[in-house]
């Protein structure tokens, strides 16, 4: 599998698993229960890494004064860390210029949207 293809799988996995480190749940529930469209993404101080092999994750996250949280799942020298208050916009980011950072995405909150239950009878058509 090429670098580039790698990096797809990963970005996709990591996007999936958003919801599961960050999610908002409003407590409505409307009957069609479509979710809606957020129009301004909402930021967490979580950020997913993806280190060089052999990069110790707790010791680059101390460098930044960061949180380091652990594993992202499965997912091989790639980690979830804390950076509170940490507001920068893209390329003034100093860890985007480490060279033992492949890879980094800050990631956002993610709304709750429940479904019908089969038991209501507007699901059931």
């Amino acid at each position: 599998m090429s670098p580039l293809n790698k990096m797809f799988y990963i970005s996709a996995l990591v996007l999936s698993l958003q919801g599961l480190f960050a999610c908002q749940h409003d407590g409505e529930h409307t009957e069609t229960s479509v979710p809606q469209k957020m129009d301004k993404p909402i930021l967490t101080d979580n950020w997913a890494i993806r280190l060089q092999t052999g990069t110790d994750p707790r010791a680059l996250a101390q460098d930044y004064g960061a949180v380091f949280l652990g594993s992202i799942g499965s997912l091989s020298d790639t980690w979830l860390i804390q950076r509170p208050g940490f507001d920068l916009p893209g390329d003034h980011d100093p860890m985007r210029q480490d060279s033992r950072i492949l890879w980094i995405e800050r990631q956002i909150k993610q709304k709750m949207h429940h479904r019908p239950a089969k038991s209501d009878k507007s699901y059931i058509k």
